[in-house]
């Protein structure tokens, strides 16, 4: 499962590891995507799980716990979960430098941009990655590509309560990230639906089911695991 060409990476992105997935640690496949990145076992990794993007959601979140599991599964040698909205830098730093895995979590990818640019913590988050793996899960895999059009957005994702109508994002590639292909979840996210919008939709759309993952190593990109996958370029 690899299309022919998975977006143009900037040279902020050049020497980082990022893993981006729709709901997590899925299956094996994208465990061990994680592992080679590393370098080296979960059970040997200290892993940081912000679960800030959901501080606005009212509703049902125990998705986030599952997410938390799915890394508990595999023994990590630390599990620290910080929500960073409010936090002191100095605070923030010492939890990003901690972790060798900075796991953004799902919610709202505008809110978690907000919250990274108001606190300053945008190049803190940007320094610590240079030596540590990024992995986002739904809102924090949309984070670090492109945003996509506030309208496509209301419409894929009609029951989200984002923070703002224009989706704002780090945009360190030019990859806009969809999750959620074919997920119950989420009925309007399907491959008819992104074909019909395709005329609005940014140039490197990628639509992942949450059987997969893009990996994103230095200049290379691939997409590992199960389930469909559909591309704008």
């Amino acid at each position: 499962m690899k299309p022919s060409h998975l977006g143009r990476l900037f040279d902020i992105l050049k020497d980082m590891k990022l893993l981006l997935t729709p709901e997590g640690i899925r299956n094996q496949t994208i465990a061990d995507a994680l592992v080679e990145l590393l370098g080296k076992p979960i059970s040997e990794s200290n892993i940081l799980f912000i679960p800030t993007p959901a501080n606005l959601r009212t509703d049902d979140k125990s998705w986030i716990v599952e997410n938390m599991n799915q890394f508990l599964r595999h023994n990590p040698l630390s599990f620290n979960i910080a929500d960073i909205a409010g936090m002191p830098i100095e605070q923030a730093v010492e939890h990003f430098t901690a972790a060798d895995v900075i796991c953004v979590g799902g919610g709202d990818d505008s809110y978690i941009s907000e919250v990274l640019r108001v606190q300053g913590l945008v190049n803190p988050l940007r320094d610590a990655l240079q030596s540590r793996i990024f992995m986002g899960i739904s809102a924090g895999s949309m984070l670090v590509g492109t945003p996509l059009p506030p309208n496509v957005n209301k419409m894929l994702y009609p029951d989200e309560p984002f923070l703002h109508e224009q989706a704002q994002t780090l945009g360190w590639c030019d990859i806009t990230f969809v999750p959620h292909l074919g997920s119950e979840e989420c009925p309007e996210v399907r491959v008819e639906i992104l074909e019909s919008l395709r005329k609005g939709l940014p140039v490197n759309t990628v639509a992942v089911s949450d059987q997969g993952a893009i990996v994103i190593n230095g200049d290379d990109v691939s997409v590992v695991g199960e389930g469909e996958i559909w591309q704008y370029q």
